[in-house]
Formats: C-alpha cells, sequence, structure tokens
C-alpha cells in the first residue's frame, strides 16, 4: 500500500507523467510507422509469433499500455526500452496474448450447442467411435471445460454413453498451464450453476478444482494455429476466443 500511494503522489507530480497522458492514441499511429514495425519484427525473432497478421489497433493498444507502465510517451523510445531489456520483451508478449475468456461465455451460443449441434454429432456416433474436439485459443480453459461439461449433461439425458475427448490448444504457456491445472476462484465461476459446481469441480483450499474425471478428457498443448499444423480429424471446432 505504501508504494501504491507513493506512485499515485509521483504520477500527479511528474512532469514526465503529463507527456504519458499526451502519448498518440492507437489510432493515431500508421499502421506502417517504422518503429511499429520494428516492434512486431522483434518479438517475431524472439518469440517466433507473427503479431502483424493480428488485430492491429488491440496490438497499438497493448503497447501504449506498457509504454505507460514503462514510463515512455514515443515508440522511439520504447523501442530503445526493448532493444536494452529482455524482460520488457517477455512482458509484451504475455501483453499481446490476450488470455480473456469465461465458463458459459454467450449462453445463447451453448444453448444452441446443448439444443442442436451436439445432440447431432452424438447421434452420427457409434459407442465404439470417439467425438473429437477442439478448442483453438483456449485461454485459460473454461470454453474446453464448459463444453465438457454440456457433453455429460447431454448424454444424462439421452441415456447414452458416447465415449468424447477435447484436444485445447494456446499460444501462451503459462495460460495452458493454468488450463491444465484446471483450478478456480470463486469469482471465476459466476456463470457456473450450484449443480454444476457441485458435480464437476471440488474445493481446494480457496479454489474449486475441475473433477479428474472432467480433467482426463482433455488434453492441452501449446500450439501456434498461424504456423504448426492444425489437429486432424475433428467432429466440431471451437474458434470462438480465438475470433
Amino acid at each position: 500500500p505504501k508504494d501504491i500511494a507513493r506512485k499515485l503522489n509521483w504520477i500527479s507530480k511528474h512532469p514526465k507523467s503529463k507527456q504519458i497522458e499526451k502519448a498518440v492514441p492507437e489510432n493515431e499511429i500508421d499502421n506502417k510507422d517504422p518503429h511499429l514495425k520494428h516492434i512486431l519484427q522483434l518479438l517475431l525473432s524472439k518469440k517466433n509469433v507473427d503479431f502483424s497478421q493480428y488485430k492491429m489497433n488491440t496490438i497499438k493498444r497493448r503497447i501504449l499500455r506498457r509504454m505507460n507502465i514503462q514510463e515512455v510517451s514515443t515508440l522511439k523510445e520504447y523501442n530503445e526500452k526493448l532493444d536494452k531489456n529482455p524482460d520488457e520483451i517477455n512482458l509484451l508478449y504475455q501483453d499481446l496474448l490476450i488470455n480473456i475468456t469465461e465458463f458459459f461465455r454467450d449462453p445463447e451460443a451453448f444453448l444452441l450447442l446443448k439444443k442442436s449441434i451436439f445432440p447431432q454429432l452424438l447421434k452420427n456416433k457409434s459407442q465404439n467411435e470417439v467425438l473429437r474436439i477442439w478448442v483453438a485459443a483456449c485461454a485459460t480453459g473454461e470454453e474446453v471445460y464448459s463444453i465438457a461439461m454440456a457433453l455429460f449433461e447431454i448424454q444424462d439425458s439421452k441415456n447414452i454413453t458416447i465415449p468424447f475427448q477435447i484436444f485445447a490448444s494456446d499460444l501462451s504457456v503459462e495460460a495452458i498451464n493454468l488450463a491444465r491445472k484446471g483450478e478456480y476462484s470463486i469469482s471465476q465461476l459466476d456463470n457456473v450453476s450450484p449443480k454444476r459446481l457441485q458435480r464437476f469441480f471440488t474445493k481446494s483450499h480457496d479454489k474449486y478444482r475441475i473433477s479428474k474425471t472432467l480433467r482426463d478428457l482433455c488434453i492441452f498443448a501449446t500450439h501456434n494455429i498461424l504456423r504448426d499444423p492444425p489437429f486432424s480429424r475433428m467432429d466440431f471446432i471451437s474458434c470462438r476466443n480465438l475470433l
């Protein structure tokens, strides 16, 4: 708390903070700006990810956020920071991997899956065939486990047992590790009903962990969808987080 107070005091008085406030907004940074190109090239060479194919305004917004944290007001200054500080490259890279997701995001989409799409896919499978699903850009796993829960519930309601397997991939190693662990705080479970919480989770200290039965059906891997070969022979692919 003392450090927060000191920082707020610095922001209110330091002349540099006024320059940061006047930093160019992302829509005024030209996509062909040489300093922006240099940053993207640096990320490509150090992290093997070509962010030039991503939504550019989002990329510029994240760069500006890091510039604010680093207390620089121009792309040129930030370039110099990146050239001298490998840790800042890592921090920018993590910021650009936007791992925002939630359980049962967009309820209407899950309603459609449960009422129409998944029942049809299951109907087309025999008990000896595995339903194979791929969740691209799975972030921290909420989308993956939501789909798995929905499939369990459909099978219960129709009294069928078709085996299924969910392959989940993401560019972020950190996100994949969190997804694989399958532990979530109560605030992350706002969209999970008490019935689902009781059935599919176990309490683990101050968090809730996905049940082993469900977790064993989900295979997580780091994967760059722009460069790596896709997963093959899939019955269903979820690209919602990716898009």
